[in-house]
């Protein structure tokens, strides 16, 4: 099964602090360290949810030989959605040398959902010198590089994810495992193959 792997993470998250203490109606600076820590927490518990990426990452798709398209198959879906664009696609040898491929053998298609590698109508795909973790594509994903690119459901969804946490700390055995607002906001940006 290909392995997804986080590269480089957003450089800001989707919500400020200032925000998130706005919407509690936080007054004090007694539990910043705590809400900083919520942030990512609530933003990541969202894009697992939804199977998107909301602000610009980079991952890598690592696939062995038998992962790799055949039987006329031109296109890879890359699984972190919105697709931004394609840094690299590699091969691997044997003795773990690696091939970076043409980028005009290929193509990145950021109008589907989740986006996808295709390669060009004369390019076909390399086949790696070693059968495992020989495939590598480099690819960004997100919204964009600046919180004010994430929807604003997205944007709220995750200020309830972190009220619920900061609300339920230190209760989690009585707790819903997840805020039902937020969860109503993440719905309809949900891909398939989003976790439950």
């Amino acid at each position: 099964m290909p392995r997804s792997s986080l590269v480089t993470p957003p450089a800001v998250e989707p919500v400020t602090l200032a925000e998130v203490k706005a919407h509690l109606r936080l007054t004090t600076d007694a539990d910043d360290d705590a809400l900083a820590l919520f942030i990512p927490a609530a933003r990541q518990e969202a894009e697992a949810f939804t199977g998107r990426a909301f602000l610009e990452q980079t991952w890598a798709l690592t696939l062995d030989t038998r992962e790799i398209p055949t039987n006329g198959v031109r296109a890879l879906v890359l699984p972190k959605a919105p697709l931004l664009g394609i840094d690299s696609v590699q091969t691997f040898a044997a003795n773990d040398t690696a091939t970076t491929l043409d980028p005009a053998s290929y193509r990145a298609e950021v109008a589907y959902e989740p986006g996808r590698l295709a390669l060009r109508e004369t390019s076909s795909w390399p086949l790696p010198g070693r059968s495992t973790s020989g495939f590598v594509v480099t690819y960004r994903a997100g919204y964009g590089s600046d919180r004010a690119s994430v929807p604003a459901a997205l944007r709220l969804a995750v200020l309830h994810l972190v009220a619920h946490a900061y609300e339920h700390r230190g209760d989690e055995s009585g707790a819903p495992a997840r805020s039902a607002v937020a969860e109503s906001l993440l719905r309809p940006f949900r891909l398939l193959g989003g976790r439950v």
